[in-house]
């Protein structure tokens, strides 16, 4: 029996913090409001032709590795599958002991099969080679009465001890329109299996609202499946009325429940709720559900504002919890994520300048304790190997209006007053960190009247050890728009709290995201992308690796009923030397050595908490001075030149003294000089 432990004083201090005011932004910025969820398929969506700019783009950060390769996968009669506004994110899956990558959508385009049907992609190989377009889900019935299955989620099932992808299954779960109104409308949910060695042993299985119970089924974005086989999913209880489409939110959040029935070879689900009031009992814009490796430490996650960050109430967004140690017999919540006032991480009070809080704000520019920093409109989430959750998503500032964000472009640095960050919550501090995992152009892309943001996402190794966010930029001169997208990376070793690397031709350690995109075939145009859940790991030699699956939509961008191409790309991965203190690969430290005649690496741990460490390696011996600023510019510790041997040599920084904020540490040649970024907690 589910025992729901829940915080009743939330709302009891709503009346009090509602009173309180938060200095406002300057009027006047460009701002966007949450996003509009197109509610039924549109029947005659304006068809416009992207006009794609043809110049060559100013790229701020290169990856050193090869351009990566796309593959055609699946494809479907239109673009809606993959969700917009939002939406699902459980639509490409890895199984690290089967070695197989799975991409789940409806059917249609090149490839056959009608949009009601759903059907997936497979590959036994690591994503090398392909299956395409293998039926999971026909659709019965013909015209108004077809049943239309939308927006599925998906994983592998496979049982234990199985080695073979054949003897494991595709399982699915998607929304359906209830038939039984006489204007279809959301209300139910298919879920069913295929076996993947047997394409004819598939099953289906249609789960109804409860009009009862008050459970009434919309279109579940949360999904996943834990190691021990057992199916989570998370969504609102919204009912839609068959005539206006109004909403009206019940104030639960729906979790399904699914364990493998022998007796029936398939899942069998439980379906129950978890209490959840907010402000105005506005409808949450985003459900995920996550669970560690050990399958017994899980979170439910919720965006909205149910009053407990008293800084923003009524006027922000943040993440809201439930957490389960027992594998999901007892939930406890709601626990609210701060991203504003004195309880929110230092990493988002710090992450803007004082010339950009200037910018906002004017003169005198508020404490960042004041200021209404928010979330934009959907997230993802993960949970690691020591059970702790890592939220994936974009944080800025509340614009004039409640729940809107800014977009506007700092004049001081060229990016938007936010940035993607990983926001994680230590379960045995209490605390909760953010961890800024690099700069943000654009926010939104509009379609026509379809509108998708970031699509941040985070993928886990399997071990959970290391988490890999993903989310979608236009960087192109001249774009305010998310409308040509690239897709952009970072990688985090999670117990040093480790954000990945790369290595330019010099040796230089490079502190930033990778364009996994660029001069690719996908290069503006990765549309709608998804990225596993997990990720591929490869113990090489002499370096283990990560592969990163990710899919995305080759499509008519503006007209949404136009077929639709899923690629999946290939050769991008993330190496040891990556992360931590490792030198870069040999071929690269050779020509560094070659150039300058010594290589910096990035510190560890970064963030720092007091003291850290990074290394420099020589090929002969060379005077060198080190220096560390903060983002003024002015000196704060300096270490004097002097004769360092040839050799590695470790460089240890006790940063106790400082304050939170971000330094630059340099060291010093008589020709050159390396510098390389640390955020200090």
């Amino acid at each position: 029996m589910k025992q729901l432990l829940l915080s009743t004083a939330i709302m009891l201090m709503v009346l009090i913090t509602l009173g309180q005011s938060a200095p406002y932004v300057k009027p006047g910025l460009r701002n966007v409001t949450p996003p509009k969820k197109q509610l039924v398929e549109p029947l005659n969506p304006a068809s416009v032709i992207l006009q794609k700019h043809l110049s060559q783009p100013q790229i701020n950060y290169l990856k050193n590795s090869d351009i990566i390769n796309v593959i055609n996968i699946g494809t479907s009669g239109n673009a809606y599958g993959y969700g917009y506004a939002g939406g699902q994110r459980t639509l490409v899956w890895a199984d690290q002991n089967l070695n197989t990558v799975t991409n789940i959508h409806r059917m249609g385009g090149d490839l056959g099969g009608v949009s009601d049907d759903l059907a997936y992609d497979i590959s036994r190989d690591g994503g090398l080679t392909w299956d395409n377009q293998v039926m999971v889900f026909e659709a019965l019935g013909s015209g108004s009465n077809v049943e239309r299955p939308r927006y599925p989620n998906h994983c592998i099932y496979n049982p234990p001890g199985n080695t073979n992808p054949d003897n494991a299954y595709v399982a699915f779960l998607a929304a359906m329109t209830n038939l039984n109104n006489a204007t279809p409308v959301w209300g139910e949910y298919v879920h069913g299996h295929a076996r993947i060695g047997d394409i004819s042993d598939t099953t289906r299985t249609i789960l109804p609202s409860d009009t009862v119970t008050g459970i009434y089924f919309d279109r579940p974005t949360g999904y996943t499946i834990t190691q021990a086989g057992e199916i989570w999913a998370a969504d609102v209880s919204v009912r839609m009325d068959p005539v206006s489409y109004d909403l009206s939110y019940f104030g639960k959040i729906i979790v399904s429940h699914g364990t493998w029935d022998e007796s029936i070879d398939d899942f069998s689900f439980e379906v129950f709720t978890l209490d959840f009031s907010t402000l105005d009992n506005q409808m949450p814009l985003d459900v995920k559900v996550a669970f560690s490796p050990d399958g017994m430490n899980g979170w439910i996650g919720a965006i909205s504002d149910n009053g407990s960050v008293s800084i923003s109430a009524g006027r922000s967004l943040y993440p809201i919890l439930w957490n389960t140690t027992d594998g999901g017999e007892t939930w406890e919540g709601p626990i609210p994520a701060p991203v504003a006032g004195p309880d929110a991480p230092g990493g988002i009070l710090d992450f803007l300048t004082d010339d950009q809080l200037e910018e906002l704000f004017g003169v005198p520019i508020p404490s960042q304790e004041e200021i209404e920093f928010t979330i934009a409109y959907d997230f993802d989430m993960h949970s690691d190997a020591w059970g702790q959750p890592h939220i994936a998503v974009v944080i800025g500032i509340t614009g004039e209006d409640p729940y809107s964000f800014i977009t506007g472009i700092s004049e001081s640095s060229d990016f938007m007053y936010a940035a993607p960050f990983d926001l994680t919550y230590n379960t045995n501090s209490g605390f909760w960190y953010a961890i800024k995992l690099g700069p943000l152009k654009t926010l939104r892309g509009q379609f026509d009247d379809i509108t998708e943001d970031n699509r941040i996402q985070v993928a886990s190794s399997w071990d959970g050890k290391y988490m890999f966010f993903t989310w979608l930029d236009t960087q192109l001169p001249g774009c305010e728009d998310n409308n040509q997208p690239d897709i952009w990376t970072r990688g985090l070793a999670v117990s040093d709290y480790f954000l990945s690397h790369y290595w330019d031709e010099y040796g230089n350690s490079i502190n930033e995201p990778v364009n996994v995109t660029i001069y690719s075939e996908a290069m503006w145009q990765a549309y709608f992308q998804a990225t596993s859940h997990y990720v591929l790991f490869e113990d090489g030699d002499p370096y283990f690796s990560f592969t990163l699956p990710m899919v995305y939509e080759d499509m008519e961008p503006y007209n949404f009923y136009d077929d639709v191409q899923f690629r999946y790309i290939t050769g991008f991965k993330y190496h040891e030397y990556n992360f931590g203190c490792f030198p870069p690969p040999p071929g690269i430290a050779e020509n560094a050595m070659n150039q300058i005649g010594f290589v910096v690496t990035t510190n560890s741990p970064n963030p720092v908490k007091s003291s850290t460490t990074f290394y420099i390696e020589l090929d002969n011996a060379v005077e060198l001075s080190i220096k560390v600023c903060n983002m003024t510019g002015q000196s704060v510790i300096e270490i004097p030149e002097k004769n360092y041997p040839h050799g590695n040599h470790p460089i240890l920084l006790d940063l106790s003294h400082l304050p939170s904020g971000v330094y630059i540490y340099s060291v010093i040649s008589k020709e050159h000089t390396v510098t390389h970024k640390m955020v200090k907690e």
